[in-house]
Order: structure tokens, then sequence, then C-alpha cells
């Protein structure tokens, strides 16, 4: 499973990645990577070989360039998204539309389990 959020938002991600690893959920996400090709090259292998992705919706995460290409490509590898919301956030219109890829799901804290399963 592909982990797509914001950077300031990674110690409420990283406490759910923790939680699904403890579950046995294989979670990839870009920690220890540094910017630029590296971190490109990672994504382009990451995504295609994922199951789906969860992007961790926040008012950071919806802005953010970083999260809008990872959303892309997923949607262009027919990855179903899986979207945790984290707080309460507007969502633009370029991130739900009518794509069946794309599963919203209004959570909050320790519901990864009510998204995924």
């Amino acid at each position: 499973m592909f982990v797509c959020y914001a950077n300031e938002d990674s110690d409420a991600v990283f406490r759910e990645i923790a939680w699904l690893n403890d579950y046995g959920v294989n979670v990839w996400y870009d920690e220890g990577i540094g910017p630029g090709p590296e971190w490109r090259e990672e994504l382009a292998s990451a995504i295609p070989g994922c199951t789906r992705m969860l992007f961790f919706v926040t008012p950071r995460s919806v802005v953010s360039e970083h999260c809008r290409r990872e959303l892309n490509f997923a949607q262009e590898e027919i990855r179903e998204v899986v979207a945790v919301h984290l707080e309460p956030t507007d969502m633009p219109a370029v991130h739900g539309g009518e794509d069946p890829t794309l599963r919203w799901v209004p959570v909050s804290g320790g519901g990864v389990a009510k998204a995924t399963g």
C-alpha cells in the first residue's frame, strides 16, 4: 500500500502507518529518500507495485503539488485511492470527481481499518 501525504503532516501519518504495520499491512512511504531524481525514481517504481494508495487528507495535502502528482500517477496506473481524512478539509474538484478508482472515506484517527477493510 502506497502512502501519499503532506510532509507537514508526518507525525499524524506516521502514527497511522505504525498502526497499519502492527496489523501486518505492507506500507510504502518516502522515509529516507532525498529530494531530486532519486525520489522520482522511487515513486515511479513504488506506485505501479502497489495495490492501492492511501491519501491522507488535510488542508496541506490537498494543495501539495507532490501529492497531486502522486495521485495523478496512481490514477494513470489504475490504482484504487482511499482517502483518509485526518482533518476536516475542503476537497478541490481535481481530487474527487466521478473517477471509479477514487474512494473518499471520511475518517479520523485510527480509522484506517474502516477505510481499508
